[in-house]
Order: structure tokens, then C-alpha cells, then sequence
């Protein structure tokens, strides 16, 4: 596989279907040499699209056992009521991370 030294999925990610999204996660982690780094979004239980189809959603225990080939240097937690680009209400629980591969 060809190395990349970074891979950003801004918001990209959670709108993989749970079916393929730990295949997905592989090819990532697989293409990321040692040094490389992931950031991106997943979205957690408690967002309000929970339950619509084609939307990943991974608990806070998910998602750092999925990082733990890398030094995590962000992991921040969100919840709030906001808009979605689009201007529709919608409250938000992701997870913002940029972790480095060992």
C-alpha cells in the first residue's frame, strides 16, 4: 500500500455505513506509515441521527479502542445544540481527534 502522511476526514467518516466503516478504518490505518496521522470526526450514541440508515455512530469506548495503535495528541468530546449546514436543528455528539500512528 502507498503511505500518506496524513489523513483528514472532516465530518466524512460517521456517513460510512456500519457495515464497511471497520474495513474503512483499516485501509486508513493500513495506508498511514509509522508518524502519519489521523484527524477527523465520529460521531457518538447521543447525536440526534442515531438511528438513520448509512451513519456510523461509535460509543467513546469504541472509539478509543479503535486508536489504540496511536498517540492520541486530541481527543475532545462534544455535545450541542446547534444547526446542521443546511440549517436544520439537530444536537451534535462527536468526537474530534487527531492521533498520530506509532
Amino acid at each position: 500500500p502507498i503511505g500518506v502522511e496524513l489523513v483528514n476526514s472532516s465530518f466524512a467518516m460517521p456517513l460510512c455505513e456500519p457495515e464497511r466503516f471497520h474495513d474503512l478504518w483499516g485501509r486508513i490505518v493500513d495506508a498511514l506509515p509509522t508518524g502519519g496521522r489521523f484527524s477527523g470526526q465520529w460521531y457518538g450514541p447521543r447525536d440526534s441521527w442515531v438511528g438513520r440508515p448509512g451513519i456510523t455512530f461509535l460509543s467513546r469506548e469504541e472509539a478509543t479502542a479503535l486508536l489504540s495503535g496511536f498517540d492520541v495528541e486530541m481527543f475532545e468530546e462534544e455535545e450541542a445544540d446547534s444547526t446542521t449546514p443546511r440549517g436544520k436543528p439537530k444536537h451534535w455528539h462527536i468526537f474530534h481527534i487527531v492521533a498520530r500512528k506509532r
